[in-house]
């Protein structure tokens, strides 16, 4: 992952592209949550994290993948939800943002897991309305690619969360944010490489017409 989030960032570079930079962020935030999950967030690129600073990370880790999955959906979305989304659910979902990291930044990692989840929750279904929303009027392949991501971090984390109240240790393994990591992120790179694919052609159909008028 950190390998194809600095592929991601030279492509951005090059192409200037700002939802690439967007991606690559999103990638390396992926794969610390996956980290956080299976146990060895305490590392980073074969160094120790110093004890002080691993549950200040934590929960910048929590709050950077839940602020940029939504700054990715807007980028992504962003023709779509100027047409289609209720300006109601947007607004719920970018308050969410501001309330996670704003918990991230105040309150101890003790105190911040059972508002987070309250709040992303709300968040997440206020997105999974809208992207249903999109699906059901344009049949978008970004939309469903995108769905598809977002419903794996989701059934990943809930089986988690829902595993380890119940006391069921031997079904954490199974599925996780480990493997959620990486199928998500090939999710969402189909999203986003549709969607460019999008632009470039309506790139292209836009010069083609303006070379028609002027001849």
């Amino acid at each position: 992952l950190i390998v194809l989030a600095l592929f991601v960032l030279v492509t951005a570079i090059i192409n200037r592209e700002w939802m690439y930079v967007l991606f690559a962020a999103w990638l390396v935030a992926n794969l610390r949550l996956g980290a956080l999950s299976a146990g060895w967030d305490t590392q980073w690129l074969e160094r120790s994290i110093p004890p002080d600073w691993v549950a200040l990370m934590r929960k910048l880790t929590i709050a950077a993948y839940y602020t940029l999955t939504y700054a990715l959906f807007r980028r992504l979305f962003g023709e779509d939800l100027r047409q289609i989304a209720p300006t109601r659910l947007l607004n719920v979902a970018q308050w969410t943002c501001l309330l996670i990291i704003g918990y991230a930044l105040v309150l101890p990692f003790r105190l911040f897991l059972q508002p987070m989840w309250l709040t992303a929750a709300t968040g997440v279904l206020a997105l999974v309305l809208i992207l249903l929303q999109i699906l059901h009027e344009t049949r978008s392949k970004v939309a469903m690619w995108y769905g598809a991501s977002l419903g794996i971090a989701i059934f990943a984390n809930l089986y988690e969360v829902i595993s380890a109240a119940l006391g069921l240790k031997g079904l954490i393994g199974t599925v996780n944010s480990v493997t959620a990591a990486l199928s998500s992120s090939l999710m969402a790179a189909f999203a986003i490489a549709e969607q460019m694919r999008l632009e470039r052609e309506a790139r292209v159909k836009a010069q083609t017409e303006l070379h028609n008028t002027y001849e």
